[in-house]
């Protein structure tokens, strides 16, 4: 992907690195390249600090924020899917990293509140949580990280990449359970986060 390539010791070799989803993609799918050609190995350092490094940066000062001034802090992460090959696919998988990145009560609460508007959903399969997930998430110290990922042929269609006719209630109910969430946190009905 770069040329010249980048010291070994600078790169995580997991699986989805090599299919070409690390912190610089160069694939969009699986086979399908972004780029024509090799970039430029300064474009890497480019990248990691115009983007990445404040990305996170910031990222952990709010959360850091968060739980001094509320004793918790809760990531919900959202991620846009492609459709499930699956029979009874889902159209909403929420990863907590097997439990490990966010309080159960958290994750039943979002399931709870996604399934009351008759949406299907899945825990973990295929999606328990990349990097940020398991990053930020720990319980322990009552700083939660839950990724929801949503299926987009929900509100896109997903040969054109155009809005469906979905869109408008897939936006209304998204943000109702965000408020939802908010509302019953704030009540105190969480008592994984008390």
């Amino acid at each position: 992907m770069f040329s010249p390539p980048p010291p070994a010791d600078e790169i995580i070799s997991t699986a989805k690195v090599s299919a070409g989803f690390g912190v610089i993609p160069r694939s969009v799918s699986l086979g399908r390249q972004i780029y024509d050609r090799p970039l430029d190995l300064h474009e890497k350092e480019i990248r990691l600090a115009r983007a990445w490094l404040p990305y996170h940066e910031s990222l952990s000062a709010i959360l850091k924020e968060m739980h001094a001034r509320f004793g918790y802090a809760v990531l919900l992460e959202i991620h846009s899917m492609p459709p499930l090959p699956y029979a009874r696919s889902p159209e909403i998988v929420l990863g907590d990293v097997h439990g490990k990145s966010c309080h159960p009560d958290i994750t039943t609460l979002v399931e709870d509140l996604f399934e009351e508007r008759k949406y299907t959903v899945r825990r973990n399969i295929p999606y328990s949580g990349g990097y940020i997930t398991q990053s930020y998430g720990h319980p322990q110290n009552n700083i939660h990280a839950l990724q929801i990922e949503i299926c987009r042929s929900l509100y896109l269609n997903t040969s054109t990449l155009k809005e469906n006719s979905g869109f408008s209630k897939t936006r209304k109910n998204i943000t109702e359970i965000l408020k939802d969430f908010l509302s019953r946190a704030e009540m105190g009905l969480l008592s994984a986060l008390g």
